[in-house]
């Protein structure tokens, strides 16, 4: 057998094409969220929402799974949770598509259209 080189990290979930911490989060990535993000219907999406971002595990599965003129909008409250999701975006290669994480609150209002929430 050989040895792997790669290091399996500590405080996340591993994917083949990135990373995902979660250790600042409330919501922990599980199966519920990686079978949401594998078969959320993407074709002819030109904008998603990702609402109750957390990690970032859905808009980084999503930029993923489309093209880069696709433009995903990722919103968390929580400030930990927004920090850590931006953070995980940031250091996810070839994600172009996506935007950075945007706090915003109930009581405000937003005029953007979104083909997938």
């Amino acid at each position: 057998m050989s040895q792997s080189t790669s290091v399996l990290r500590r405080n996340g979930f591993t994917f083949k094409q990135f990373f995902v911490a979660h250790d600042r989060c409330a919501m922990k990535v599980g199966t519920d969220g990686i079978l949401l993000g594998a078969w959320a219907p993407v074709a002819g999406v030109k904008r998603c929402l990702d609402i109750g971002a957390g990690s970032g595990l859905l808009a980084l599965m999503l930029a993923q799974r489309t093209s880069d003129s696709v433009i995903i909008d990722a919103v968390e409250l929580e400030s930990e949770a927004a920090a850590q999701a931006q953070e995980n975006i940031n250091q996810s290669r070839g994600q172009s598509g996506l935007t950075s994480i945007r706090r915003i609150f109930s009581s405000g209002s937003h005029s953007r259209q979104y083909a997938s929430i």
